[in-house]
């Protein structure tokens, strides 16, 4: 059989990623011009003054345009061969996408914690940050094998337009739509949704299928919270035990091995 290899830095890898990105920084500019005055209201169809609660407490906007201006320079630059001319180039992008990102979706996710409400700019900023987070994954472990010196399953050659590296398993698709469940619920519940959503999207990429075991620590601590705060037990033992029993399975894995 004919080993398959595929480019993990070819435009059809970066571009989904710089569009999101970009989506980021455009967002992160429109709330910076309303936090330094330049215009006077901020859209905002579901949370009213939400957005503005949020944005007159909190600088973030700010870092997000230098943040996002560099994440998306990071992934423009570089050939179409960069995870093995330039792993380094990589590897720091991979740091922008991967850890940077996460931190700066806990910090919206919280936000009912802190300010009491939502921000719907800041939640749709937090999707763009985390849908980039699985597509960019191919490419950090490809440079990784490339400066550990290891044959990869990677080449430079052109490929077809699809979601490389990525498989949606029924049961992260399950564990998703739960998220968003929780999401319509009170308390302590949208939170815990946007969390189990977070995980499920970026178990989607096949390198780190892993990562949907953190769904299992979720699914405690609804169950905690519920005893705590005196919800509605049976409804968040059955939410815990699904996302439990989704959580165990693998999913296919068809990585284009050698």
């Amino acid at each position: 059989m004919k080993n398959k290899t595929y480019n993990p830095s070819y435009w059809t890898q970066r571009f989904p990623i710089a569009l999101f990105i970009f989506i980021c920084f455009g967002i992160s500019l429109y709330l910076a011009l309303y936090q330094f005055g330049y215009i006077h209201s901020v859209w905002d169809p579901f949370f009213k003054r939400g957005s503005q609660i949020v944005l007159e407490s909190d600088l973030s906007p700010l870092y997000g345009v230098v943040i996002f201006f560099l994440e998306l320079l990071l992934t423009c630059l570089g050939s179409k061969t960069r995870w093995k001319t330039s792993p380094w180039l990589v590897i720091v992008f991979g740091i922008f996408v991967v850890p940077l990102a996460l931190v700066s979706i806990f910090l919206i996710i919280i936000q009912p914690l802190i300010y009491n409400t939502w921000c719907t700019l800041c939640l749709l900023t937090a999707l763009c940050m985390l849908i980039p987070i699985p597509l960019a994954i191919d490419e950090i472990v490809a440079a990784i094998q490339s400066l550990r010196h290891k044959k990869g399953t990677f080449d430079d050659r052109k490929t077809s337009f699809r979601l490389l590296g990525l498989s949606f398993p029924y049961n992260l698709i399950a564990t998703l739509c739960i998220g968003i469940i929780l999401m319509t619920e009170e308390q302590l519940d949208p939170m815990l949704g946007c969390l189990t959503i977070a995980i499920s999207v970026i178990s989607f990429s096949e390198h780190i299928r892993w990562f949907r075991f953190l769904n299992i620590l979720t699914a405690i601590l609804i169950l905690f919270f519920s005893l705590m705060i005196e919800g509605n037990l049976l409804f968040h033992a059955i939410i815990a035990m699904g996302i439990i029993a989704l959580s165990i399975r693998k999913g296919p894995i068809d990585l284009l091995r050698n």
